[in-house]
């Protein structure tokens, strides 16, 4: 029988590489497919039998969670925890959203887009402890583990591991030219013994990859052990490019997003209650759409675009391969390719935005519009 975990969801990080997104909106808030990234790890989670956990939200945060709706939509109740000043890194914010209890911890980091089997981890994690292990990481090959993200480095921890799942190597984001070529990338999903954490902490000890992972290997004081993600996926939606790129790929049906609505008409995903069909002839699939939108006389949408909830599109506008939030409100004639809109953006009558383009929430540009 698997072993029983709690759950911690790590958003309270700067996330400074998806602003201006992610000045008023935590990272599991974001959307891919109209759904946030909390409302997948809530299917994931209960696929997995599990029906609580803690996510770690930024101290500003102070809206409300949703938790009724997320657990009518899931299954899984949400807890939230206000991350506070001297939280020093993931080891303790994680240790932040853990209630108390002598279970391990199964972390997500926030940022993740994930297809997982987690019942198998936990599964996994009940070897890992008859073999003398404090880990084990959900390991994955994604396509960007050889391309750098910054001074030839990769963005993920890698990792050698032996055919039993032992890992005999750990290294966070190394040169491009350290990396062998059998290794695994760190999945940002593990289940890790509570007692290993609190010891780390108490050390001194911030990161879980630089100051558990790697000094347990280094030292040889711990073992750790890796399991492969088998069929599933992990995508890093840390920076605005890959979020925009994720909803497409969600879009086209390229990766499949637990909630996204269904399809209403080929290629067309929307919530079927209410839908106006009239708006099919406005539409170049495929595009995903959600409850109340408004699409204007002369307006043309699609191919790959993703329509928040209650946004509108005034008359003559056009919108392709891109990403409008809720509430946004674009007005007659604008020019929308391959941007991305934060929630409850306005644009002025004729703007035209560059793409590559990301507003934040609430922005407005140009003149009120129509």
């Amino acid at each position: 029988m698997a072993v029983r975990a709690t759950v911690v969801i790590l958003g309270a990080g700067k996330a400074t590489r998806l602003r201006p997104l992610s000045l008023q909106t935590p990272k599991p808030l974001v959307t891919v497919g109209n759904v946030t990234l909390l409302e997948i790890f809530g299917h994931l989670l209960h696929r997995a039998d599990i029906a609580q956990a803690t996510v770690v939200l930024p101290a500003w945060f102070d809206e409300d969670l949703d938790r009724e709706g997320l657990r009518a939509r899931t299954g899984v109740t949400f807890e939230a925890r206000l991350s506070r000043p001297g939280i020093r890194g993931s080891l303790e914010a994680a240790l932040l959203g853990a209630p108390e209890g002598p279970e391990p911890l199964l972390v997500i980091y926030g940022d993740s887009l994930l297809s997982v089997d987690l019942a198998a981890l936990l599964q996994a994690h009940e070897r890992t402890r008859a073999e003398g292990g404090v880990a084990t990481l959900l390991l994955h090959r994604p396509a960007d583990l050889r391309q750098s993200e910054a001074a030839g480095r990769t963005y993920h921890g890698v990792l050698s591991v032996e055919a039993g799942g032992l890992v005999t190597k750990f290294v966070e984001k190394p040169l491009l030219e350290d990396i062998e070529a059998d290794a695994w990338a760190n999945a940002a999903v593990f289940l890790c013994e509570r007692q290993v954490v609190e010891e780390v902490a108490a050390a001194g000890g911030c990161d879980f990859s630089r100051d558990l992972f790697e000094k347990a290997l280094a030292t040889g004081r711990h073992r750790l052990y890796g399991t492969a993600i088998g069929g599933g996926f992990r995508i890093d939606l840390g920076t605005v490019e890959r979020l925009l790129e994720a909803n497409l790929r969600c879009v086209r049906g390229e990766i499949i997003v637990p909630g996204v609505a269904a399809e209403v008409a080929p290629g067309v995903r929307a919530p079927g209650d209410g839908f106006d069909r009239a708006l099919l002839e406005r539409i170049e699939p495929p595009v995903v759409l959600g409850p109340g939108v408004t699409i204007g006389p002369g307006s043309r949408l699609g191919p790959d675009v993703v329509l928040g909830a209650h946004a509108v599109l005034g008359e003559g506008v056009r919108v392709q391969r891109s990403l409008v939030g809720p509430g946004c409100l674009v007005g007659a004639g604008c020019r929308l390719d391959g941007v991305l809109l934060g929630e409850f953006s306005t644009l002025g009558p004729g703007s035209t935005l560059a793409r590559g383009t990301a507003l934040g929430p609430f922005s407005r540009l140009g003149g009120a519009a129509e």
